[in-house]
């Protein structure tokens, strides 16, 4: 299916979901990227930031069971929990790994599991995908702050750098 365009007005709405203390900061990520992985321990080490994680599966169908399970499970306020649980050991992504993910994570898996296949992560993922096209995002990782976007990982010291020379505002 295509990609519905989004609107300009729309972006900085979609990019920066995340409110609270700290410099916004959106995150194209693909859970079997490698330098995605750097990138969002980089990031989430940082108390200073108000993250938003777009879930952008490039690199095939395992990447979107990943993200969908990712997204369902920020529904539940667990993205970070699971997360740290499918970083512990290499795995396939089948429903009863899912769920027992889940568990792991402090997390309803059948909640997890129905979540998965539900309306609101599709919504949630061609959200991320319409931001990412929007933006001409074509790899991962992609970080924006402000009106910047970064292809390519990068350093806590650059992300300092790019916050201080970024002006306020979307």
């Amino acid at each position: 299916p295509g990609i519905e365009p989004l609107p300009a007005e729309a972006l900085c709405d979609a990019l920066y979901e995340t409110t609270g203390p700290g410099t916004p900061v959106a995150v194209f990520t693909d859970f079997f990227c490698p330098n995605c992985q750097i990138m969002d321990a980089t990031l989430a080490a940082r108390s200073d930031l108000a993250l938003t994680w777009h879930e952008l599966p490039l690199l095939g169908p395992n990447s979107e069971r990943v993200a969908r399970a990712m997204v369902a499970s920020r529904q539940q306020n667990g993205g970070d929990a699971l997360k740290r649980s499918l970083s512990k050991a290499p795995f396939r992504p089948s429903p009863r790994f899912f769920a027992a993910v889940a568990e792991d994570a402090g997390l309803d898996p059948q909640a997890l599991l129905d979540a998965m296949e539900s309306p609101s992560v599709d919504a949630a993922l061609a959200k991320s995908r319409a931001a990412a096209e929007a933006l001409g995002v074509w790899g991962t990782p992609a970080i924006a702050i402000g009106q910047r976007l970064i292809l390519g990982r990068l350093a806590s010291d650059q992300i300092d750098t790019l916050i201080a020379d970024t002006p306020a505002g979307c």
